[in-house]
């Protein structure tokens, strides 16, 4: 449409209404009246093309509003992507702030937040929030150091503009320090303990005002926890002396320091003869998260019962602990289940042997399952149960029979099941075997 905009339009409408309507009413400049309804139509023919053409504009400039939004949307969650892997991992140690890592953590978390909860944000409130996300970043310690030496230098030049009060050997061991100081941060190549020792070095270099008097002046430092346990000021300071760091504590933080500003970035050096007056405020780290430490593993011989039996742990470990059935705690059973593994305390053991009489007279016992990591079954392990006449092995290795282990046991319609999983020879031989420890030779014996 060349350079036509939506106003331009509007006053071509306006523009060729009052043309024809100038026509109506003279009948023409020439004489000549062509008649009003095909004059007419043709006005009108005019004006709605018009109209439409004011339309297409406006829908036009709506679609490109839209896509300006959703490119600069896009432009916002993948540089909120690239900010994210600027930030390192918890716990590992680089070469940036602390401050500045927290500051892009809370950025980024606020620009997410913001984008959910602003849908129909306007272009102008778009680009204002995409500029500010730019102009995020990450500061080495390196150059914080820098900063904070160049800060330090300024301050100390500033001091020294009146020089002539103070003594002679003061501003000469100040203005060394500033010298080495500028010096250090010209060379490209500074390392941060070069950076550190310079500030360390002016700030040592302390002004002493000259005086005509011996009375030294009594100063006072101000401690500002916040959020921590107060502290209360130190008052009445003499001149030169130096104070003790005074400890706060604050409920889910660590104590990083006093420092002198109120952005807490410069730390005061409690070795600093006072000379004047200080404001200091606390500054503070939120605690690492503490992970729970597991349980101890359970030791060896600790017992816990499982269903109507008592284990006892036999070796501590873990992932491959074991216990052994130690005693039947419930005298009226009916049916038992030897597990193949118990739990204890949170940790898997497996269960690989029966003691000796563990459940020898246990009248009314009548069917047993006998765990696939049973090892070893003791001597008279199930002695005289009468009625026991459900026997069924779940390993795929046969476990080792104590004497006398299954003696007395029912004689008549007593049923043994061994697992399909153990190999057919060496079926044949335990079969012999129960029967030799005292499962009665009528017993059906057979693999399932």
């Amino acid at each position: 449409m060349g350079g036509c905009c939506v106003g331009n339009c509007c006053v071509m409408n306006n523009a060729v209404g009052d043309f024809f309507r100038d026509i109506f009413e003279s009948g023409g400049g020439c004489g000549y009246h062509p008649g009003p309804s095909k004059t007419e139509a043709h006005a009108k023919k005019i004006a709605d093309e018009l109209a439409a053409m004011k339309e297409t504009i406006r829908e036009a400039s709506e679609k490109k509003e839209s896509l300006i939004l959703d490119w600069i949307n896009k432009s916002m969650n993948e540089l909120i992507q690239e900010l994210e892997k600027l930030l390192p991992e918890e716990g590992v140690e680089t070469d940036y702030t602390e401050e500045s890592i927290e500051a892009l953590k809370q950025a980024v978390a606020s620009a997410k937040e913001w984008l959910a909860n602003n849908k129909n944000a306007t272009l102008k409130e778009l680009e204002e929030k995409l500029e500010s996300l730019k102009e995020l970043k990450l500061v080495t310690k390196l150059e914080a150091k820098r900063i904070e030496l160049t800060n330090a230098i300024a301050s100390s030049e500033e001091k020294l503009s009146d020089s002539g009060k103070y003594t002679e050997d003061s501003v000469k061991k100040l203005e060394t320090a500033i010298f080495a100081a500028k010096e250090l941060l010209e060379n490209g190549e500074a390392t941060l303990e070069q950076i550190e020792a310079a500030l360390e070095a002016i700030l040592k270099a302390e002004l002493v005002e000259k005086t005509n008097s011996s009375v030294k002046k009594k100063y006072s430092v101000t401690f500002h926890s916040n959020g921590g346990a107060p502290v209360a000021a130190k008052t009445n300071i003499l001149e030169g002396t130096k104070i003790s760091e005074p400890k706060t504590t604050r409920k889910g933080y660590l104590f990083a320091g006093w420092y002198t500003t109120s952005k807490l970035t410069v730390k005061f050096n409690f070795n600093t003869p006072i000379r004047q007056n200080y404001d200091l405020g606390a500054k503070w780290t939120p605690e690492p998260k503490k992970t729970p430490s597991a349980p101890a593993v359970p030791a060896v011989n600790r017992t816990q019962p499982y269903g109507d039996v008592l284990y006892q742990v036999t070796a501590s470990h873990a992932t491959n602990g074991t216990v052994k059935a130690v005693k039947l705690t419930k005298k009226g059973a009916k049916k038992i289940t030897i597990p193949s593994t118990v739990e204890i305390d949170g940790y898997k053991f497996k269960v690989t042997a029966i003691n000796a009489k563990v459940f020898q007279k246990a009248s009314k016992l009548t069917s047993v399952v006998i765990g696939e990591n049973v090892k070893n079954i003791g001597s008279k392990a199930f002695f005289n149960c009468k009625k026991l006449k459900n026997i069924k092995f779940m390993g795929a290795k046969a476990p080792k029979l104590g004497s006398k282990a299954f003696k007395g046991t029912a004689s008549k319609k007593c049923k043994v099941v061994v697992s399909k999983k153990m190999k057919k020879s060496a079926f044949k031989k335990f079969k012999k075997e129960l029967v030799k420890k005292g499962i009665s030779k009528k017993a059906s014996i057979k693999q399932k």
